[in-house]
């Protein structure tokens, strides 16, 4: 703005740069008095107010520029239409929970609201495998994917086309879509830019498999690729799916190193609880391609298969909203934890309820404790988590780093009973600005095998103190905490 002001009163028009200077400011003020009352996450506010006051002529013009994005809105409206409809078709064969509202109230209380608020329904567990590692799922998804006979749903945030994983599995489903498989592939275009070509779709399409790109990049600029398809999804005739966090490139499986060995995590399911993955694909497939399915034709038939012990929601999370949905569940098992919390996220980005939750919970003394990746693909953001370090490890949680490689894992137990495992992590991309699904499970014997897992991680994993936070470079510690000014927005 000074600039603005000094160009103006060289070119003689001082008296309208006052006008202009004084515009400026009641606009500032306007939009911060917004923002301290929006429904939104307080760092996010604080960041929006500095920008617009520090540099009100960028920050007034960045703000309406991202609020007023016209295909932002139109994607909102799009998605509350369609999740109406699903909501009305989906939500009326959800499980009973009346045993569960004697077992555990709060637990019954969150999948009430996940039903009300996802819109997800529950469901009793069938059978649920997890997959310590990539390979272990990838020879799974295999083998299933070759005996599909009705149809196969492929969703990821990432596709590296030049890869053997993607190549096997390519070979299969276009022998399938031969034979008459339905087969459906929705990809990232940002998390999969530079690995997959712009012609992947069309080639596919010939193959005669329906392949729909979220976001495509185009010639302008919107907020609206701000907003990415993080999912992964994998659905084989409604009788199996599977979700977590690994992508279809060859380092989630270790055939190929990046970042040292690569630790990741998923689930396989079973029964009639595949039906929340189903809901959540076909509303995206409708969002980005504006046309209608009929949802309950691809709907698993009740499951006799549903004896397993426990309950299990899988629900989506969009950025369409201001239902936080992802991080609630987070903050419920903070808050509902006796024992332990044991946290696998490959980022460690903040808000200030998110954090508090995870401080409380140490100081009533849960044991808590995180483990991220000690080689990172992004140093930014790992130096941006690190700043959370020190206050973490004075109210009592403890954090590892895992120094065989790089941990992709996004998966939360607590109190041998309840879980998260999804595609989401601890951080704002996840929390606010993406699309993300996650799969909550309540006293299932998976519990134990997570448990398990990060027992035997947490051996291979390196305690990180008090000392060894301050043994870090002091340019690097002041880097982190400068870009975490502008984290909430990342």
């Amino acid at each position: 703005m000074q600039i603005t002001l000094i160009a103006l009163t060289l070119t003689g028009i001082y008296d309208s740069s006052f006008y202009v200077s004084g515009t400026l400011i009641v606009l500032a003020v306007i939009i911060d008095i917004y923002e301290i009352n929006r429904n939104a996450d307080p760092s996010v506010k604080l960041v929006w107010i500095g920008i617009v006051s520090l540099v009100p002529l960028f920050g007034i013009f960045l703000y309406i520029y991202v609020h007023s994005d016209a295909i932002i809105h139109l994607l909102r409206r799009r998605l509350g239409l369609i999740s109406a409809k699903v909501s009305r078709a989906s939500l009326s064969f959800s499980a009973d929970l009346t045993e569960l509202k004697e077992i555990s109230p709060n637990d019954y209380n969150l999948f009430c609201y996940l039903k009300k608020n996802a819109p997800a329904p529950a469901f009793n567990c069938g059978e649920v495998t997890y997959f310590p590692c990539g390979e272990n799922m990838y020879s799974a998804v295999l083998e299933d994917i070759k005996s599909a006979e009705k149809y196969i749903f492929i969703e990821m945030f990432i596709i590296n086309e030049k890869d053997s994983m993607w190549q096997e599995i390519e070979e299969i489903i276009i022998k399938k879509a031969k034979s008459g498989v339905e087969v459906r592939v929705i990809y990232d275009a940002m998390g999969s830019y530079g690995i997959t070509s712009n012609s992947f779709s069309q080639r596919l399409e010939r193959q005669g498999i329906s392949c729909k790109v979220f976001s495509p990049l185009k010639p302008f600029i919107s907020t609206y690729h701000n907003n990415r398809d993080h999912r992964k999804i994998i659905i084989v005739d409604g009788k199996c799916a599977y979700t977590g966090g690994i992508n279809i490139a060859d380092e989630y499986i270790n055939r190929k190193v990046r970042f040292g060995h690569w630790k990741d995590t998923a689930i396989r399911f079973e029964g009639s609880a595949v039906s929340g993955l189903i809901i959540m694909y076909l509303k995206m497939r409708n969002l980005i391609s504006n046309k209608k399915d009929d949802y309950k034709s691809y709907f698993p038939k009740p499951q006799e298969t549903d004896t397993g012990k426990g309950y299990i929601c899988t629900f989506d999370d969009t950025p369409m909203d201001v239902e936080w949905v992802t991080k609630n569940v987070f903050i419920h098992i903070l808050s509902n934890a006796c024992d332990y919390v044991y946290i696998n996220t490959p980022y460690l980005i903040l808000g200030e309820d998110l954090e508090s939750a995870l401080k409380f919970a140490a100081r009533r003394g849960v044991d808590v404790r995180i483990t991220l990746p000690h080689i990172p693909d992004k140093w930014y953001a790992f130096a941006v988590g690190r700043t959370h370090y020190p206050d973490l490890l004075k109210a009592g949680v403890r954090i590892y780093e895992y120094t065989p490689g790089f941990i992709h894992a996004k998966s939360t137990v607590s109190d041998d009973s309840r879980v998260y495992i999804g595609s989401a992590n601890y951080d704002f991309r996840s929390l606010y600005h993406n699309y993300e699904c996650g799969a909550y499970i309540y006293g299932n014997e998976v519990a134990q095998n997570l448990k398990e897992d990060y027992l035997a991680t947490l051996k291979l994993s390196r305690e990180f103190t008090h000392e060894d936070y301050k043994k870090l470079n002091l340019l690097y510690r002041l880097t982190g905490r400068v870009l975490k000014l502008f984290a909430p927005l990342l």
